[in-house]
C-alpha cells in the first residue's frame, strides 16, 4: 500500500509540475528557426512538440523532413566558394555544424518513432483489449516486468494513461476512469434487469417479471408483458 501511495503522490506532483509548465505550444516555423540555428535547443522543442502532439508519428516524420533540410543546406554551404569580397570567410565550420545537427534530429527522429510505436502497443493491450496484469503484458511485447514498470509509469507521469496507477502489490495497471465506466455500465446492467410485478389480465394473479420484457403467467399460461 505504502508504495502504490508513494507512486500517486509522485503521478499527482508530475501532473502539478505539467500544469504550472503548460505554455503555449511553440508552432513548426519557430522550431525549423531555432534548429537551424542552434540545434541542441531545436532539439528540446522538437521533443516538446512530440509530446504535445501525444506521441504523433507525423511529428517524426517532419523532423525526418528538417533533418534531411540541414544535412543539404550544409552540404551546399560547403561546397559553395565563399564570395570574392571575402575569400577568406570560413563557411566550413557553420556548415558542418548544420551537418551535425541534420543527423542528430535524424536519429532523434528514429528514437521517438520508436518511443509512438512501443506507447501505441502498450495502448492496444492495455485500452483496447483490457489487459491489465504487467506480466501478461510483459509476456506479449517480450520484455521483463522491469521495463514494463519503468515504461508504463513514465507514460502515466507523461499523461497518457489518465487516473492510472502501477499497484505493486498485484502486479497491475490499474486505471481509475476504465473501472468508473465498468461500474456505471454494471449499474445499467442492474437496472436493466430490474423486476417487476406484473398481474395477469386472465386469472388475476401477480407475476414477477423482468421489466420490459415479455413471458407467460406461471399460473394460467397467459402472457404477460413487464
Amino acid at each position: 500500500m505504502n508504495n502504490v501511495k508513494m507512486r500517486n503522490e509522485k503521478k499527482n506532483n508530475m501532473n502539478n509540475l505539467g500544469e504550472k509548465s503548460n505554455d503555449k505550444p511553440k508552432s513548426w516555423a519557430f522550431i525549423i528557426f531555432v534548429t537551424i540555428f542552434l540545434w541542441p535547443l531545436g532539439l528540446y522543442f522538437l521533443n516538446k512538440k512530440f509530446h504535445e502532439e501525444n506521441l504523433s508519428i507525423n511529428v517524426t516524420s517532419n523532423m525526418k523532413k528538417l533533418a534531411l533540410g540541414l544535412v543539404a543546406i550544409g552540404i551546399f554551404g560547403a561546397l559553395t566558394p565563399p564570395p570574392e569580397q571575402n575569400p577568406n570567410q570560413n563557411v566550413i565550420g557553420p556548415m558542418i555544424f548544420l551537418i551535425l545537427g541534420g543527423v542528430a534530429v535524424f536519429i532523434f527522429s528514429n528514437k521517438l518513432k520508436q518511443y509512438s510505436i512501443k506507447y501505441q502497443k502498450y495502448n492496444a493491450i492495455i485500452n483496447t483489449e483490457g489487459v491489465t496484469s504487467i506480466d501478461n503484458i510483459a509476456a506479449t511485447v517480450q520484455v521483463s516486468y522491469e521495463v514494463v514498470v519503468k515504461d508504463l509509469q513514465d507514460m502515466i507521469s507523461r499523461g497518457y494513461f489518465k487516473d492510472a496507477y502501477i499497484d505493486d502489490a498485484n502486479r497491475e495497471v490499474r486505471l481509475l476512469n476504465k473501472k468508473s465506466q465498468e461500474n456505471i455500465k454494471t449499474q445499467s446492467n442492474k437496472q436493466e434487469q430490474e423486476k417487476v410485478v406484473v398481474a395477469c389480465n386472465g386469472c388475476g394473479a401477480n407475476n414477477t417479471i423482468l421489466k420490459g420484457t415479455v413471458g407467460e403467467c406461471e399460473y394460467c399460461g397467459t402472457s404477460i408483458k413487464g
